[in-house]
C-alpha cells in the first residue's frame, strides 16, 4: 500500500502543476479527463478517494516498473538518509543501455528534480531535450555526490489522504554508461580527459538518453502538521471574551446586586 501512495503522491503534484497536461497524459483508459481526475484527489472521503483505483487503473499508473517500497539505503552522508527507498525493477532492460553497459562498464550517479516532473520521468525515462535550463549544454544533468543532486529536489505536496507525509521530495539513483556522450566534470573517466568547460567538479551531463537508467527513488518526507484543536485555534478570542465579561461584570457589580434584592 505504501509503494501505491507514493504514486498517487507523485501522479498529485503533477496533475496540480502548471504543466500537468503534458506531466499526466497519456491517461489511464478509466479516466476521462485531466479534470476528472483532479475531482478524484478533491475527494478526501475514505470510500470516495480509492473507489476509482481499479486494479486496471493502478496497473496503469505502476508501469512500466515492478517497484518495491522500502526503507534500506546506504549513504555516506547520514543527513541524507530517505525516509524510503524505490526499487525500480524493469520488465526487460533495454537493449542498448545494456550493449553500452557491458561495452563500456557503468557507474552511479544522481539526479534531483522538482516532485511534479518524478511521476512523467518514471513512465517515460529522462530525457535531456526536456531539461529547460541547461547551464552546461543541452542532455541529462547527474551528479556522484547525493548532496548536489538533493539540493536540485524540490518539493511537493502529497495527496490529502498520503500515509507518508505532508512533503516529499525525491533523488533518482541512476546507472550512467563510461563513454564519451556522458560528459565528466574536471574528471577522468576510463582514461579519457573530456573537455567539459566549466562545468563542475562531480556533475555529468548525459547526451544520449540511452546511457542512462533509473534503479531506484529516495524518497524524503516531511511528516504532516497534526491538526490544531478548536480552542488552540481560537483560544485568544475565548481568553478576550472571558476577560471582557469579567470587566462588565466588576464594573457593573452594584447594578447586578440590586437586580437580586
Amino acid at each position: 500500500m505504501e509503494t501505491l501512495d507514493f504514486y498517487l503522491c507523485i501522479l498529485y503534484t503533477a496533475v496540480h502543476s502548471y504543466r500537468s497536461a503534458s506531466l499526466v497524459k497519456p491517461l489511464p483508459d478509466s479516466i476521462s479527463s485531466l479534470e476528472e481526475l483532479t475531482a478524484h484527489f478533491e475527494d478526501k472521503t475514505d470510500s470516495g478517494s480509492l473507489s476509482w483505483l481499479t486494479r486496471e487503473t493502478t496497473n496503469y499508473i505502476c508501469q512500466p516498473f515492478t517497484p518495491s517500497l522500502t526503507s534500506e539505503f546506504i549513504s555516506q552522508e547520514e543527513k541524507y538518509l530517505p525516509q524510503f527507498v524505490l526499487t525500480i525493477k524493469a520488465p526487460r532492460e533495454p537493449e542498448e543501455f545494456t550493449r553500452l553497459s557491458v561495452a563500456h562498464g557503468t557507474r552511479i550517479a544522481y539526479h534531483g528534480t522538482h516532485t511534479e516532473n518524478v511521476y512523467s520521468i518514471l513512465k517515460n525515462g529522462l530525457a535531456g531535450h526536456l531539461n529547460r535550463r541547461a547551464l552546461f549544454g543541452s542532455g541529462i544533468y547527474l551528479s556522484s555526490d547525493l548532496d548536489i543532486a538533493y539540493s536540485f529536489a524540490q518539493s511537493g505536496k502529497t495527496w490529502p489522504l498520503s500515509k507518508l507525509g505532508g512533503n516529499m521530495r525525491c533523488v533518482l539513483v541512476c546507472k550512467v554508461v563510461k563513454s564519451v556522450q556522458v560528459r565528466v566534470g574536471k574528471e577522468k573517466l576510463s582514461g579519457i580527459s573530456f573537455d567539459t568547460g566549466s562545468l563542475p567538479h562531480n556533475y555529468f551531463v548525459v547526451e544520449n538518453n540511452d546511457h542512462v537508467q533509473i534503479t531506484h527513488v529516495l524518497i524524503y518526507t516531511i511528516p504532516k502538521k497534526p491538526g490544531r484543536s478548536w480552542l488552540k485555534t481560537h483560544g485568544v478570542l475565548v481568553l478576550y471574551v472571558f476577560l471582557l465579561l469579567a470587566v462588565c461584570l466588576f464594573t457593573n457589580q452594584r447594578k447586578i446586586l440590586k437586580l437580586f434584592k
